[in-house]
């Protein structure tokens, strides 16, 4: 066979050869990407849109920050109380102007609410218009297995146990803890754990400090709930509770990659 005509078969069977690669890479490369991990499966919060300003906020009272329409719509649809969630919703706000890198979610807050007293109905109590517990919130004895033995730092005063320290109020703050991040997210003079506004003022400013980054990352959305509770499950479930909200609000889902910028 001549050299010529062997060239030409050989330079068509590669060609060939190279489309059906082709063919293989734009048919199967969509079946061989990864499927995404169920939204109920992922260890962080995702990342959802900013809570909307009322035209009513100022004064530094967080529960009259969240847009009435968002805080209407969105109590229906998650089945948060109105009243617990204007807090959620105000604290996010607030540390837009606070902590600007911080990326604090409103849904981030809403789920350790969940889970650390079900958004306030712990101990047969719930939260009243004034944003206050009807029955003080009070955690079991830190004793046992599973916990961390606390020493009494309050003498008793705000978890009535004069010999260890138990967590308190709607965010299930420890009397050591509070001391340092007490905060007054209703401007009526009193630092209380068992307000709402209070409560979720001060937890909204431990998250921040305690993630130190953007929380829109899920490595310091991580570390920032971790420092609630170090422990996997823990994280897990506030995680779960976090996103079934956005889930429910309809927020938007955006796409998160550890080597590139968050896009929608």
């Amino acid at each position: 066979m001549p050299r010529s005509r062997l060239a030409v078969i050989i330079a068509a069977v590669a060609a060939g050869f190279v489309l059906l690669i082709l063919v293989i890479v734009v048919v199967l490369a969509p079946q061989l990407r990864p499927a995404p991990e169920p939204q109920s499966k992922l260890s962080y919060a995702i990342p959802v849109a900013p809570v909307p300003i009322s035209a009513n906020a100022g004064n530094g009272v967080i529960a009259n920050s969240p847009d009435p329409t968002w805080l209407a719509e969105t109590s229906s649809a998650t089945g948060i109380p109105p009243r617990v969630l204007a807090a959620y919703g105000g604290a996010s706000i607030a540390m837009v102007t606070e902590h600007p890198y911080c990326n604090l979610s409103w849904i981030t807050l809403a789920g350790v609410g969940r889970i650390e007293s079900r958004h306030g109905a712990a101990n047969g109590s719930s939260i009243d218009d004034n944003g206050d517990a009807t029955v003080p919130i009070v955690g079991p004895e830190l004793v046992g297995e599973g916990f961390n033995p606390q020493d009494d730092t309050d003498g008793g005063e705000l978890d009535g146990d004069t010999v260890g320290d138990r967590a308190v109020g709607p965010m299930q703050f420890l009397p050591s803890t509070w001391s340092t991040y007490r905060s007054d997210g209703n401007q009526d003079g009193v630092f209380d754990p068992q307000n709402i506004d209070d409560a979720v003022i001060a937890a909204a400013r431990y998250l921040c400090i305690a993630g130190d980054g953007d929380q829109n990352d899920r490595d310091v959305w991580r570390s920032a709930v971790s420092s609630y509770n170090a422990s996997d499950i823990y994280i897990a479930d506030v995680a779960a509770a976090a996103n079934e909200y956005a889930a429910a609000a309809g927020q938007p889902r955006w796409s998160y990659s550890p080597r590139a910028p968050l896009t929608r």
